[in-house]
């Protein structure tokens, strides 16, 4: 019953766009050129956005790179995917660094446009019957069976606007 669109410079973009996951199983392998390809691929195919995987890796500067050089929007999720995380307090800080060291290094990509909690963690506690109600938005959840709902409604939401002020967040991919 919902939709959503993308805006930039407060116009709407129409999106057609791939799931990208790692390229290669030795990462190590890419080259700059490789990476090209591949967005050249992208738009070749009539597409117009990369939705990095919260199950894969940050990708190297080279794909953000290219995908400013050939105007490819990045739909870019946090690297958690199909789980149950938990969000103790030492498990809570080494996320805020890791989010806060990715998006200093990706705010400079004007190709980045949305961030993303998770990769269908939402449907994995609906499936698992946890116990969330989605109007309650109290923020502290890691008392609950689903405490990673605190990493995306509070903790990356915090950092992104922060780090990247101006890029919306969702808390998840799909979101709403």
């Amino acid at each position: 019953g919902t939709s959503f669109f993308v805006e930039v410079n407060n116009h709407p973009v129409y999106i057609s766009g791939s799931n990208w996951i790692p390229d290669h199983s030795f990462l190590t392998a890419l080259t700059p050129e490789d990476y090209k390809k591949s967005v050249e691929a992208c738009l070749e195919g009539n597409q117009n956005m990369l939705r990095i995987w919260g199950g894969g890796i940050y990708e190297h500067d080279a794909l953000y790179a290219e995908c400013d050089r050939q105007g490819v929007l990045v739909w870019q999720d946090f690297m958690f995917a199909c789980g149950q995380y938990p969000c103790y307090p030492e498990f809570a800080a080494s996320v805020e660094r890791e989010a806060v060291d990715q998006l200093k290094r990706l705010r400079q990509y004007c190709s980045v446009v949305l961030y993303a909690g998770n990769n269908e963690d939402y449907q994995v506690a609906e499936m698992l019957k946890l116990d969330w109600d989605p109007n309650d938005h109290s923020g502290d959840w890691t008392k609950s069976n689903f405490p990673a709902r605190t990493i995306y409604e509070t903790i990356l939401p915090a950092v992104v606007s922060e780090y990247s002020p101006g890029v919306p967040y969702h808390p998840a991919s799909p979101w709403g």
